[in-house]
């Protein structure tokens, strides 16, 4: 930014939003949120002539946002990419070039392998856009194992969901997890 005349002996400006949209997401400086949004420039010259200057731009903010806050549960041998990627936001919404990737952190590379979780942890992943790395959002994923009988016998009239829910632990314990029954007929 260029304040004139050169010889002005205030060259002070700063940032405003120009609306409510902007105003949102605009504090100290810094947006919070991607989109196109309208920032005023404001510069007070002190000088005969003008006594404050409001300049409007439009910005647009890059930005990756995941859903579920950031939060995800999985369970070991489920592929970590493919439970967050439906969940991620790119910003502007005209973006040309929406494409991103994950990063995990080194020290869980052995955890998490091609995106699939080998062992129960917790873990941290960035995902980050292809076209500029320092645009950038961070998940945290809960990994658990799920122990359960590979078979189990019922009698006729027995619920088989009730028996095998007092078989089934999930690692490590947590208060609520959600799993699914599927039955499959018996092959010999």
């Amino acid at each position: 930014i260029i304040i004139l005349p050169e010889d002005a002996t205030n060259k002070g400006y700063s940032f405003e939003p120009a609306d409510e949209e902007a105003a949102a997401v605009f504090a100290n400086g810094k947006f919070t949120d991607g989109g196109t949004y309208n920032i005023n420039i404001v510069s007070q010259a002190d000088n005969s002539i003008y006594t404050t200057v409001v300049f409007n731009v439009t910005v647009t903010v890059v930005a990756i946002r995941p859903g579920n806050q950031g939060i995800f549960y999985a369970t070991t041998g489920e592929n970590l990419f493919d439970l967050i990627t439906p969940t991620v936001k790119v910003y502007p919404e005209n973006a040309t070039n929406k494409a991103f990737s994950f990063v995990v952190n080194a020290g869980d590379s052995d955890a998490i392998v091609d995106g699939v979780a080998t062992r129960p942890g917790v873990y941290d992943i960035t995902i980050q856009s292809d076209e500029n790395p320092q645009v950038q959002a961070d998940v945290t994923v809960t990994v658990n194992e799920i122990e359960a009988p590979e078979s189990i016998t019922v009698n006729v009239g027995e619920s088989f969901m009730e028996l095998l829910s007092g078989q089934i632990r999930v690692l490590p314990v947590m208060e609520t997890f959600e799993y699914a029954y599927t039955i499959a007929p018996k092959t010999d």
